[in-house]
């Protein structure tokens, strides 16, 4: 499939850029120390908030309620086998985040 695996460097607050759909995106990893869970914030090109603060829970998809105009057209997902994502998931492999297009998530 276009299912495409989304690495990012290890760290309790990490920016960084990707592509979906051959446009670009800024996105902000934060791990929240509190509430245990990892938070994703989505940028288009020209800085403007798709998402806010999203809690990064698996298996569900992070864009469903979001896809405003410069949204994405396919969805983040998180594909693990825990019931929640800890502070290392993503790096030690035990977590991963995807994006998957617009036709392969609902297309069917």
């Amino acid at each position: 499939g276009n299912m495409i695996t989304i690495n990012f460097a290890d760290g309790n607050d990490v920016v960084f850029s990707v592509p979906f759909d051959g446009k670009k995106y800024k996105v902000r990893m934060c791990w929240n120390h509190e509430g245990q869970f990892w938070a994703l914030h989505l940028w288009d090109a020209n800085n403007n908030v798709i998402l806010a603060n999203a809690c990064v829970v698996p298996k569900f998809p992070l864009l469903m309620n979001h896809h405003k105009s410069n949204a994405p057209r396919g969805e983040l997902l998180v594909l693990t086998d825990k019931e929640s994502v800890g502070r290392d998931d993503f790096q030690s492999g035990a977590a991963t985040l995807v994006y998957c297009t617009e036709n392969e998530f609902y297309g069917g």
